[in-house]
């Protein structure tokens, strides 16, 4: 029979465990599991202009009669916006334009400053009515 003589040598040693790497962790939150059937809608975004200061005589979407400069085209300028049977005359004109439509309508948009306000002005061709489609600010 064979024995095994005796060693004063130590145990083999064990092979060192390989240190742990931690998992990177996640660049967002996670889903929640049971997320709601029916989530609440989010907010409408603010709208990106302010409220209008002072609307004076006119409100927003209030047809008026306006009296307009006729040259060599009709209704070039308008210079007089009647309210209520109250005329206003247009002070000033400082922005105009012809609006075409994808539809192949047309609109002639005026920003005056009339009754202690700035408004803008907007008819279509097709119609002789005039809008007052927004009161931007007070003089």
């Amino acid at each position: 029979s064979i024995t095994a003589a005796p060693t004063d040598a130590p145990p083999p040693a064990a092979e060192p465990e390989p240190e742990s790497i931690p998992e990177p962790e996640p660049e967002h939150e996670p889903e929640p599991e049971h997320a709601p059937e029916h989530a609440p809608a989010p907010e409408p975004a603010p709208d990106p202009l302010p409220p209008p200061a002072v609307s004076g005589p006119f409100e927003v979407g209030e047809l008026v009669t306006v009296r307009s400069y006729a040259g060599h085209r009709a209704d070039e300028e308008p210079r007089v916006i009647v309210v209520g049977g109250r005329e206003y005359p247009v002070e000033s004109i400082d922005w105009r334009a012809l609006e075409e439509r994808a539809d192949g309508s047309r609109r002639r948009i005026f920003v005056v400053r009339a009754g202690g306000v700035r408004i803008r002005l907007v008819s279509s061709e097709e119609s002789s009515r005039w809008e007052v489609e927004r009161v931007l600010t007070a003089k």
